[in-house]
């Protein structure tokens, strides 16, 4: 028969075992958070207009969305339009987005460029640079007139 010390000694190393195991599993998880945390990628999940698109209005705004909230762009650079366009950046919350100064013009392919060094407010950065191509369609010209009842006809 075991007598209650010895059982208790036994009980305690094992306890003692399972604790320091949960100790040293808990540090390594925190060291590879901290080794890793800092190579955390900002991510884009969608842009418009899309990677190809084509027939793209000559009045729309090129946007960004990306998976956590970004910081506006410190240098003029951040976004590249070829053929060159001038334009605003706003940036709202998750979502930055581009504003031309003036329509783009019809029938032309655009390249898009966002370069590395965007950051996200939760420490995440955009490491490489992300291109997308679109095509803009042609300009389309409508017509109104009144009809017999005198309402308004495209």
């Amino acid at each position: 028969m075991m007598s209650l010390r010895a059982l208790t000694m036994e009980t305690t190393g094992r306890f003692d075992r399972t604790v320091g195991l949960m100790i040293i599993t808990v540090c390594i998880t925190i060291g590879l958070v901290i080794w890793r945390g800092d190579q955390v990628q900002l991510q884009i999940r969608t842009v418009t207009p899309a990677p190809d698109a084509i027939n793209v209005a000559t009045r729309t705004h090129l946007q960004i969305q990306f998976d956590q909230p970004v910081m506006p762009p410190t240098t003029a650079d951040a976004l590249l339009l070829i053929p060159p366009m001038a334009g605003t950046v706003q940036v709202n919350d998750q979502t930055l987005t581009f504003l031309p100064a003036a329509p783009l013009q019809p029938n032309t392919e655009y390249q898009v460029t966002l370069n590395p060094g965007v950051l996200g407010q939760k420490g995440g950065q955009l490491r490489t640079a992300q291109q997308w191509r679109f095509h803009t369609g042609g300009i389309q010209i409508v017509y109104s007139a009144l009809d017999d009842t005198g309402k308004e006809q495209l």
